[in-house]
């Protein structure tokens, strides 16, 4: 039987992308994405999405994008299970990122410019997911608890 497990957002990064690692050195950043739809004439409900970006889409959100930059990115569904020290189970959904369109860069602080947004930068990974799939890296075990 076949199945798809595909997300795709546009909207805007809720914080400044943070580069981290895993146990295994993997570059890592899981950040917040809203985007907004309307409800009614003059109501906005905003909608927030945990995103996790691995390996060079995780360089890429880094060093081209700051918070408030709109992005379109793809990826796929994720849920993770825990157990707390309190023996309770939890669970958490994500998207994981496989591409990502920058649409709105970053200034350059040094310049106090921005990249010329005529230059959309798009970054397809999925390299690097079937990296992530192969290991038994064990940053989707409990790390990703917001």
């Amino acid at each position: 039987m076949k199945s798809l497990n595909k997300v795709c957002i546009l909207g805007c990064l809720g914080s400044v992308p943070e580069l981290k690692r895993s146990e295994k050195g993997l570059e890592i950043v899981s950040i917040s994405v809203v985007t907004e739809c309307w409800k009614g004439k003059d109501n906005i409900k905003s909608e927030w999405h945990r995103i996790v970006f691995f390996g060079q889409l995780a360089n890429t959100i880094c060093k081209f994008a700051d918070k408030g930059s709109r992005v379109y990115l793809e990826g796929a569904l994720r849920t993770n299970k825990w157990t707390t020290p309190e023996g309770v189970i939890k669970y958490s959904t994500n998207i994981v990122a496989n591409s990502i369109v920058i649409i709105d860069f970053k200034k350059d602080k040094d310049k106090d410019e921005s990249i010329d947004n005529d230059d959309i930068l798009s970054v397809d990974s999925k390299k690097d997911l079937n990296d992530i799939n192969d290991t038994n890296d064990s940053f989707f075990d409990n790390k990703l608890q917001f």
